[in-house]
């Protein structure tokens, strides 16, 4: 046979007919010089290639219709510094195409049916480039690179496979723009202290986990990784990695399991998931930064048992907790947004966190729950809009320092069965129940503002205790403090200012102690309503003059108004404010009254019970006040 030149250099037409070169390709390969083209033509050729010197074997038709077939060994052996393999189909082999070394391109191939591997990359001399193929439906990986091997897979779908679609085993390679799919066991599986950097890639609809990190530290980065059977990405065995700008969702289990590990996550989107979004356990660690961790069906991120850090996450949706963190987890929390959870926000399950400068926010339950012995650190977070109280002390001991907890539906903090904890330096306002509630608790508040609460700033009952210091109770809608329950807490220099009268309220039963505090109380406007008083005792008077009802009445209302306008500046609640103005509007008519007819039992019988009322809602808690000041020495002043 006789070979043909062309422009690009020496050219090998293979084909079955008798006007080609060469009826084989392995012969075509055997007398080729280097640098020669063999183009393949379109058949089936039962043959096993070794690739030995620089050539480029290109097949010349469609892809499907120009067949290598191999049963008992590889394809292609490619063990040469340089060749290219473009346009071929390998199916039926032990190994499509095995590459020992060199910088070879296999390109535009569709490689199928083998029995261990469809690429084998073995060793650091082999760095190939892997371009535009279609690996799949083998009964082993769809390409194996092991023993310190190297290269490019780009472009390449990569399915079907018995076992991991990629195997990297002790090697370096780099994926970019690939589909790794439907793989009857894992899409990617690192191992052996594997590198490699896998770029832009979709792993999807794998049996198990879409990537495994085993012992090893790859780079994944902008990849997307969702629909597997199990996990979206596993690092076990003391993996590392860095995982980058990856969208993880859909997948069965968690989106990311780090079991005794330590890798990076950084600007991912993990959502979705049929479990956690990240779970962590075993003493694992790693640093998670900067991502977004919503609607996942379990809780956002679990950490059990472990001690990884997350920074500038937001953590939101879910269905159940945003963090839960359990089992003697610890690990720390800083810059979060985590809101509108179903449960709580943060849920402290006898554990030692430590959060700071997070957002908590929006939950359907509470901000954060502490229990079972609970304790951690929380400082300088923002824990409001939560639908039950902002932070539950549920038998634990955390330590809350310069936090705000604010306009929460029900308590600012609610502490219960035992629980203690220390809060310092803490802002607890607008809360629509108590600002703190102390349930048969213990704990120690020091240097903390409470106030606007829709009730009591501080409500202690059930033999709650605890003590409280340097603490400034002012503006809550209901009593400053409340007592209740044979419960026995310690004041010490704490003002209680602008609450409605008395201010303080103790149940009998009960042993509190004060020392240094100040109690100021808001005052009923009693110009006002000694106004009101007059214009009401004139009223029937003016009737029976034969005044106009309508403009007297008018008269009326528009100086009830500003009455009204200042109790609630006073901070009294609605409810009471109109019951003290029904009173005096009942006692002024009253009195007009008997201007008139003068005295008998009818018109005696309202004036003395409107009388008896006012004085049981305005003297008897002056009273009380000026009974509880004396007996625990409260001052109204410094």
């Amino acid at each position: 046979m006789t070979s043909r030149n062309s422009d690009l250099g020496k050219m090998i037409i293979v084909g079955k007919s008798d006007t080609t070169d060469y009826t084989t390709i392995e012969e075509a390969i055997k007398n080729a010089q280097p640098g020669t083209k063999i183009l393949v033509q379109p058949g089936i050729y039962r043959e096993s290639l070794v690739i030995d010197k620089p050539l480029e074997i290109l097949g010349d038709g469609q892809v499907s219709d120009i067949v290598i077939e191999s049963t008992n060994s590889s394809c292609i052996l490619m063990q040469t510094e340089y060749s290219i393999v473009r346009g071929l189909t390998l199916r039926g082999c032990a190994t499509g195409v095995l590459i020992l070394k060199g910088k070879s391109i296999l390109e535009d191939c569709d490689i199928t049916n083998y029995d261990i591997r469809g690429v084998a990359i073995v060793g650091s001399q082999a760095n190939p480039t892997i371009r535009r193929c279609r690996i799949h439906d083998g009964k082993g990986n769809g390409i194996s690179i092991k023993n310190n091997g190297l290269g490019t897979i780009e472009d390449c779908d990569i399915y079907g496979n018995t076992h991991p679609g990629v195997d990297i085993d002790g090697s370096n390679p780099t994926l970019r723009q690939c589909r790794i799919f439907d793989g009857k066991t894992n899409g990617i599986w690192i191992k052996n202290n594997g590198l490699g950097t896998i770029e832009d890639c979709d792993i999807y609809g794998n049996t198990y986990s879409g990537v495994i990190i085993d012992g090893s530290n790859p780079t994944l980065r902008q990849c997307r990784i969702y629909d597997g059977k199990q996990y979206g990405i596993w690092i076990k065995n003391n993996g590392l990695g860095t995982i980058e700008d990856c969208d993880i969702y859909g997948n069965t289990y968690s989106g990311v399991i780090i079991n005794g590990s330590n890798p990076t996550l950084r600007q991912c989107r993990i959502y979705d998931g049929k479990q956690y979004g990240i779970w962590i356990k075993n003493n694992g660690a790693g640093t998670i930064e900067d991502c977004d961790i919503y609607g996942n069906t379990n809780p956002g991120v679990y950490i059990d048992g472990s001690k990884p850090t997350l920074r500038q996450c937001r953590i939101y949706d879910g269905r159940q907790y945003g963090i839960w963190i359990k089992n003697n987890g610890a690990g720390t929390i800083e810059d979060c947004d985590i809101y509108g959870n179903t449960n709580p926000g943060v849920y402290i399950d006898g554990s030692n966190p430590t959060l700071r400068q997070c957002r908590i926010f929006d939950a359907k339950q509470s901000g954060i729950w502490i229990h079972n012995n609970g304790l951690g650190t929380i400082e300088d977070c923002d824990i409001y809009g939560n639908t039950y109280p902002g932070v539950v002390i549920d038998g634990s001991n955390p330590t809350i320092h310069q936090c705000r907890i604010y306009d929460c539906r029900q308590n600012g903090i609610w502490i219960k069965n035992n629980g203690a904890g220390t809060i310092e330096e803490c802002d607890i306002y607008g809360n629509t129940y108590v600002g703190v509630g102390i349930d048969g608790g213990k704990p120690t508040l020091r240097q903390c503002r409470i106030y606007d609460g829709k009730q009591s700033g501080i409500w202690i009952k059930n033999n709650g205790a605890g003590t409280i210091e340097d603490c400034y109770i002012y503006g809550n809608t209901y009593p400053g403090v409340l007592i209740e329950n044979k419960s026995n807490p310690i004041f010490r220099r704490c003002r209680i200012e602008h609450h409605p009268f008395p201010g303080i309220q103790i149940e009998q039963g009960c042993d509190p102690i004060f020392r240094r505090c100040i109690l100021k109380t808001s005052k009923p406007f009693y110009l006002g309503l000694t106004v009101i008083l007059g214009i009401f005792i004139a009223l029937p008077v003016a009737i029976a003059e034969g005044l106009l009802i309508t403009p007297t009445m008018a008269v009326a209302l528009i100086a009830i108004m500003p009455v009204f306008y200042k109790l609630r500046q006073k901070r009294f609640n609605q409810k009471f404010i109109l019951k003290i103005i029904c009173l005096i509007m009942g006692l002024g008519v009253s009195l007009g009254i008997t201007f008139i007819l003068g005295f008998n039992f009818y018109i005696l019988f309202p004036l003395f019970g409107t009388s008896l009322l006012l004085i049981k809602n305005i003297g008897q808690p002056l009273f009380q006040q000026a009974k509880l000041m004396s007996k625990y020495r409260i001052n109204k002043s410094l």
